[in-house]
């Protein structure tokens, strides 16, 4: 199996093993993943090695921000099943000639071609399988939030990626694209598994303060974030758990979260643990006070900038039908959110503003000046179906409205 492996992968040909039997896919499935993964972590350890001596930066990786700051059913869900699948069907699913669909169609709109594709095909298919396990490396560039100073070094970052699409390649074309796709799932899986049971580690200290007026801490969580939390205490003090610097900075300075400007990549998922407490009599600036900290720990000024920006304003255009849905006294506040509807139950108008900018990503306010509470259910649908049932059932209308809005931009 490792002379048929070689021989493949020096002179690769569109040709199944002869040996379809189940004792030889499993022989060869194992064999083939067991050399990835010790070539994987052989590349790995010399790639940690010059990211040791500061040629690469490999620490600033997407994988890894999306691993601490999702679920392990998500993680999974996509890195073991969505993803090998989409990559397998994109990279590898047309190298047999048979699965070629795009080229048997050519062959079914014109049939006279089929023996001058079939040739030109056999005399390349190296060429085109090397080239398949080239941009099957390359694509995994956009996974780097930086890329190195040495542009020698590029080939490198990708290597593992290069050696597993050759053995992937290999599996797809020897045996059939299911193999294939069973060894990415089950190579990642391997490796999310590594990567979630290394980052159990505890945070980095970037600050200790400890005064007779007041005390703040500041940590950077290292491995996956299981509590996000601000907790405003009396006295002045404020304890943040798992939150990024772009959230702490919108709470500090009692500023939107998305009128900030963060144009730092590694910081954008980095999440923090700070903890200030006021230790003397007097009120203290605790805002100013942790932000001018903050500042000088993550080397950035923050200043405002004045940008016009389109949002939509949530507008009461009929009274008589929106305080048809006024909320009784002994309506329990609540917001419920499915697949299918979104429940407002004694719920005031900016928060229900605020809470569909979040779910359709779209800037909505609200300052019509009612601030009674209302119960409003209506059907998650598409932005345009969302304004037609609000004014037609509510009376609110979503207009379009261009504003100059006032960003806190943080420049490192």
């Amino acid at each position: 199996m490792l002379f048929d492996l070689f021989n493949f992968l020096k002179n690769p040909q569109d040709s199944q093993d002869p040996n379809q039997s189940l004792r030889q896919k499993v022989k060869s499935f194992l064999l083939v993943l067991g050399i990835a993964i010790l070539l994987s972590l052989i590349t790995a350890i010399l790639l940690d090695i010059l990211n040791e001596l500061g040629w690469l930066n490999i620490d600033s990786h997407k994988i890894e921000d999306f691993m601490k700051t999702n679920s392990i059913s998500k993680i999974f869900l996509l890195g073991v099943v969505l993803v090998p699948l989409l990559e397998e069907i994109i990279f590898r699913l047309f190298l047999r000639f048979k699965s070629n669909y795009f080229l048997q169609f050519i062959i079914y709109l014109y049939p006279r071609s089929k023996d001058y594709i079939h040739e030109f095909w056999q005399k390349y298919f190296r060429f085109i399988f090397y080239f398949s396990a080239i941009i099957f490396a390359l694509f995994h560039l956009s996974n780097f939030n930086e890329m190195p100073s040495l542009s020698f070094l590029l080939p490198l970052i990708v290597l593992p990626q290069f050696i597993t699409g050759l053995l992937i390649g290999y599996m797809r074309v020897r045996f059939n694209f299911f193999l294939g796709f069973l060894m990415h799932a089950i190579f990642n899986a391997i490796f999310i598994t590594i990567g979630l049971l290394s980052m159990d580690n505890e945070p980095t200290k970037k600050l200790d303060i400890n005064t007779t007026s007041f005390s703040l801490k500041i940590e950077e969580e290292v491995g996956r974030v299981k509590i996000s939390k601000v907790e405003d205490y009396k006295n002045d003090s404020i304890n943040f758990k798992g939150k990024d610097l772009k959230n702490i900075i919108s709470i500090l300075t009692q500023r939107d979260y998305n009128f900030i400007d963060l144009n730092n990549d590694s910081l954008k998922n980095t999440k923090i643990n700070l903890e200030y407490k006021n230790q003397s009599q007097h009120k203290l600036n605790r805002d100013s006070l942790i932000l001018k900290h903050l500042s000088e720990v993550y080397s950035f000024e923050m200043t405002s900038e004045i940008r016009n920006q389109e949002l939509y304003l949530l507008k009461v255009n009929d009274s008589i039908k929106l305080f048809n849905h006024l909320a009784k006294t002994e309506d329990e506040i609540l917001i419920h959110i499915t697949s299918k509807s979104i429940e407002y139950t004694k719920t005031n108008l900016k928060q229900v503003s605020q809470s569909l900018s979040t779910i359709y990503k779209e800037r909505i306010e609200y300052d019509d000046g009612i601030d009674q509470n209302f119960n409003i259910n209506i059907d998650k649908g598409t932005f345009s179906q969302l304004k037609s049932e609000l004014l037609t059932t509510y009376g609110l209308d979503l207009k379009e409205v261009n504003r100059d809005i006032e960003y806190i931009v943080l420049k490192f």
